[in-house]
């Protein structure tokens, strides 16, 4: 079932235009790992670009080209950036606790039949962190769920037990990516060289989950 949010996303800057997504939503019940002494509802939306390095699935170094056909397995990763990033809280004395920049790092174990037109891989062990400029800190984490690709565009749902923002918990989160992916570790676009690396330009939310 698609997630029901608790609180309303924030948005902070213009985020790229993105077009169709046709992917399907994952929702996983985790448990906690920590003991939260106090549970803190979170909100966040921002920009988000990054790189997917395609180097270790199959063909010989990465997503077999257009004219290669085929497909690939195995293991891919992605790194990403979100700037100005204001983490809106509730039940909190500090209604933005953290505005900074976040980085973040996501397998992907890339099982089903990868090319230039499909992807689907699973997600475990995903990291959210950073730390703002007047010396917060968030760490989210560790997220797990599925990257959803269909042509050019992109959905990734996880979910993790919580996220630590200055030493509070705040009981389980989903993030979500959607956006536009283009290969970049090609000659040719991925016509007739493999795809070695691709870029990732999407949007994120951050957001509590009862």
């Amino acid at each position: 079932m698609p997630h029901r949010p608790r609180h309303r996303l924030l948005s902070r800057g213009v985020a790229p235009g993105l077009g169709a997504i046709v992917a399907f939503v994952v929702s996983f019940a985790l448990t906690p790992s920590v003991a939260a002494v106090s549970q803190v509802g979170v909100s966040a939306a921002a920009p988000i670009v990054g790189t997917i390095d395609y180097r270790n699935v199959g063909y010989p170094s990465g997503i077999p080209s257009l004219l290669a056909g085929g497909c690939s397995i195995g293991s891919a990763s992605l790194s990403a950036t979100a700037a100005d990033v204001a983490v809106e809280t509730h039940n909190s004395l500090a209604t933005f606790p953290f505005v900074g920049t976040v980085s973040l790092s996501v397998p992907l174990n890339d099982t089903v039949c990868t090319n230039i037109g499909f992807e689907l891989a699973s997600v475990s062990n995903a990291t959210l962190s950073g730390v703002g400029p007047n010396g917060s800190t968030i760490s989210c984490g560790p997220f797990s769920g599925y990257f959803d690709r269909v042509g050019t565009q992109v959905l990734m749902d996880v979910q993790a037990p919580s996220c630590t923002i200055d030493g509070d918990a705040t009981g389980r989160v989903v993030l979500v990516l959607t956006g536009e992916w283009a290969p970049t570790g090609s000659t040719s676009a991925g016509i007739n060289s493999p795809i070695g690396t691709a870029t990732l330009a999407a949007t994120l939310a951050l957001e509590s989950v009862s």
